[in-house]
């Protein structure tokens, strides 16, 4: 005798249980997603976010300040005592009587007296640049800015103004490329980090801020990208109104790894001023040299 199976009766659910079972089903998908996903998430690296300290001013507000501050001085006349000290010389050069001519966004002359007598001038304009010594009847040219990447580099006193006067260039930089990471109730002291890019933030520059909202960078920190040391640091201190300009009355910059530094106390400024183009003109300056007889030397001895 054979034996049939019957099928078992099915028996309908009531839609209060339709509806728990779908709901159980679908938080057993979502509890699944994270798990199916793992992979991806963890082979990334983390993007880094600051979380703005409270009570610290805005980026925009910062930037907009820098951006002003700078735009301020496109040309200016400043008179004062200016010291020098260049990798490979065994002391620093000061010079009393010291004129400083700037034109945006990276024209420079400086001419400093000794004894009454021109002891040093340079002129800057871009990427070149000619060192003139008087007393010592000899001339210094390059057509480059050589920033510090390693050991023994050379940096020029070009080097040394640009970064002491201009830093970072606020005019063309993006508020996503900067961020507030620091703020100190008491003080007011804001800190500031610029990076190379928004998405990587390989870090630029640092700075420290006071006296807000006319912000004051009493510390800017330049730093090499790729391994993260300090290629130079500029101080500029006691900050006053000159000419009608927010100013440093004492500014100095170190280039740390090559034992250079060069230090500006300015006794005055002057920016309602105009220069023509033949005051920065390194061409001229260079023929100039030459025609006097002039030794061209590898540094500023």
């Amino acid at each position: 005798m054979s034996h049939v199976s019957h099928p078992t009766p099915r028996i309908p659910l009531s839609r209060p249980a339709l509806r728990g079972l779908a709901a159980r089903r679908f938080m057993g998908l979502v509890l699944l997603i994270p798990i199916f996903f793992s992979g991806c998430v963890h082979s990334r690296a983390p993007l880094r976010t600051a979380t703005v300290p409270e009570g610290a001013p805005g980026v925009r507000d910062v930037l907009a300040e820098l951006n002003r501050q700078q735009q301020a001085l496109v040309c200016f006349r400043a008179t004062g005592r200016l010291v020098v000290k260049l990798p490979g010389d065994a002391a620093a050069y000061s010079f009393r009587g010291t004129r400083l001519l700037y034109a945006a966004p990276d024209r420079f002359y400086v001419e400093a007296r000794k004894h009454g007598a021109r002891a040093f001038l340079l002129t800057a304009a871009g990427e070149e640049y000619v060192v003139v010594s008087p007393t010592r009847r000899a001339y210094l040219h390059d057509t480059e800015a050589r920033l510090p990447s390693g050991a023994g580099e050379y940096v020029s006193p070009a080097d040394l103004a640009r970064e002491m006067l201009l830093g970072g260039d606020w005019a063309h930089l993006s508020p996503r490329r900067m961020e507030i990471t620091g703020f100190d109730r008491i003080t007011g002291e804001v800190t500031v980090e610029v990076y190379q890019s928004a998405k990587h933030k390989q870090l630029l520059r640092r700075l420290h801020l006071r006296g807000g909202p006319s912000w004051r960078a009493v510390l800017e920190q330049r730093f090499d990208p790729d391994t993260g040391r300090v290629v130079a640091e500029t101080s500029r201190e006691n900050y006053g109104v000159m000419a009608g300009v927010l100013f440093p009355e004492h500014l100095e910059t170190r280039f740390p790894g090559q034992d250079a530094w060069m230090r500006l106390d300015v006794r005055r400024l002057e920016t309602e001023v105009f220069f023509g183009p033949e005051v920065f003109d390194v061409e001229s300056a260079l023929r100039d040299a030459r025609r006097r007889g002039y030794k061209r030397m590898e540094t500023v001895e």
